[in-house]
């Protein structure tokens, strides 16, 4: 469901590049009510970051200064570690400036000095991402037309104190765009477009040394010319996702990472012959087994009728959800720049985004809005939370309980499971799972009915887990 987007805060860049492919927001990987925003925002000394207490619903009057030169923010890149902590990267001049936000990321004060990382002739780039596990900040850099610099990566692990650095991409092809983000073990993969050259797409992997090449690194092997609109994004440590907007089409290319070897599959997102390249604006955000997509799409020749347009992937069914627009405030036209979290953790029930929307002046609205979802049953990435060494069922919470009560379990491998409830006689009542689940801590909610949907009577009942080498029963209780 989405809800009524609302209003972040008014910027006067009506031009910033919020997903070529940079993620901007982050959540608080506890605390889900805690939100912030990275933007766009010339000549403002204190509207770059921006943050919410309350999921997002409301926004401080005033934000945090990041950059002593405000043009940079245009092409910002933020990220935040297990503790809430922010790192942002952009570019002033020929450098490329490094700054941490200590939690809890209010005021100008929780930030730190702005430190020249890497330095260039003319007009860097960069993005920054956080490794799981052992918050590992890595921030890569490229330089248009300049081979020599494209793609080095900078990495630190004492939050900026001091710096390793590297080239990523051996090609020394001299105009790329690139992203980044955890992939399988929570290692960095960097995702490179090769601008107007048959190598397209490709990512690299890194493997504790250097970033490798992998036999299935040519993802779109293509000129997609200028084309740069892209989002990559990873579910469960092991899906890699690519959506990108060439000519009329928005194209999907996924795979499981398999060791590095197979074949990409593909589809067309989407088609309008009003939008076209760049224009496909696009950003994801990974919450469980599902990809959350959002980008522009033009409805009409008038630029005015763009629209925020959300589908949804489930990697379970392998398939997308229909098209749901996003930008539903009365206020919204032409809109523009959509941007997320890259992953929101799997026991929050909300994913954020957010976009541009220009009211006819010369200023752009910033809004807001929340897609009210589930909670998942399992762990997002591989460093989002420790994975259980053991099998383990759990007993269930509340407990006695009415009407509903959920049971959970640990999972130290991926598995064939069964979750049964029985009566007090060991009449099977019902099967609440019987499926393939991933490594990691799961969840279901019984609700008291049988395998009818008829409502059961006040008891003693029991649930069991069991797997191949593996079988629990544990009591509960259902009072009325």
């Amino acid at each position: 469901m989405v809800q009524t987007p609302v209003k972040v805060t008014i910027t006067r860049e009506t031009g910033g590049t919020m997903s070529i492919p940079r993620w901007k927001a982050f959540m608080h990987p506890q605390n889900h009510n805690l939100l912030w925003l990275g933007l766009g925002n010339w000549g403002a000394t204190g509207d770059q970051l921006m943050y919410s207490t309350d999921s997002g619903s409301t926004w401080n009057s005033t934000g945090i200064m990041i950059s002593s030169n405000y043009s940079s923010d245009y092409h910002t890149s933020l990220a935040g570690d297990a503790s809430g902590n922010i790192y942002t990267v952009s570019p002033d001049g020929g450098n490329i400036e490094f700054t941490r936000i200590e939690y809890p990321g209010r005021t100008t004060d929780d930030a730190g000095p702005n430190q020249v990382i890497h330095s260039t002739g003319d007009n860097p780039r960069a993005n920054v991402m956080v490794q799981p596990g052992n918050n590992r900040v890595w921030v890569f850099t490229r330089q248009g037309e300049v081979a020599s610099e494209n793609v080095r990566y900078e990495y630190t692990d004492n939050g900026g104190s001091t710096w390793h650095e590297g080239t990523a991409d051996p090609t020394g092809f001299n105009n790329v765009r690139i992203g980044s983000m955890p992939y399988v073990n929570g290692n960095p993969a960097l995702v490179v477009l090769y601008i107007n050259s048959t190598m397209g797409y490709k990512y690299y992997l890194w493997n504790g040394t250097a970033f490798e090449e992998k036999p299935d690194a040519q993802i779109y092997a293509g000129d997609v010319n200028n084309d740069r609109a892209f989002t990559h994004n990873v579910l469960q440590g092991n899906y890699f996702h690519l959506v990108f907007g060439f000519g009329n089409n928005l194209y999907h290319y996924w795979k499981p990472y398999n060791n590095g070897t197979g074949s990409w599959n593909h589809s067309v997102v989407d088609n309008s012959p009003y939008t076209s390249g760049i224009d496909w604006e696009t950003t994801s955000s990974a919450h469980g087994d599902k990809l959350y997509l959002f980008y522009r799409k033009q409805i009409a020749a008038d630029a005015a009728s763009a629209e925020i347009i959300m589908r949804v992937w489930s990697q379970t069914e392998q398939s997308w959800s229909a098209p749901q627009t996003v930008s539903i405030h009365p206020e919204n036209t032409t809109n523009r720049h959509p941007n997320t979290a890259m992953q929101v953790p799997s026991g929050c029930d909300y994913i954020p985004v957010f976009w541009y929307s220009d009211l006819g002046s010369s200023d752009y609205q910033v809004y807001c809005a929340k897609i009210m979802v589930g909670p998942t049953d399992a762990p997002d990435s591989p460093g989002e939370s420790k994975l259980p060494g053991i099998f383990e069922l759990h007993q269930n919470r509340p407990n006695p309980f009415n009407p509903e009560t959920t049971i959970a379990f640990s999972l130290p491998e991926r598995t064939e499971i069964s979750l049964d409830i029985f009566d007090i006689l060991g009449r099977h009542v019902k099967t609440l799972a019987d499926q393939t689940l991933a490594v990691g801590e799961h969840s279901f909610t019984w609700t008291g009915t049988d395998s009818r949907g008829n409502r059961v009577g006040s008891g003693v009942y029991f649930y069991r887990l069991k797997t191949e080498t593996y079988t629990s029963t544990k009591r509960m209780v259902l009072l009325k």
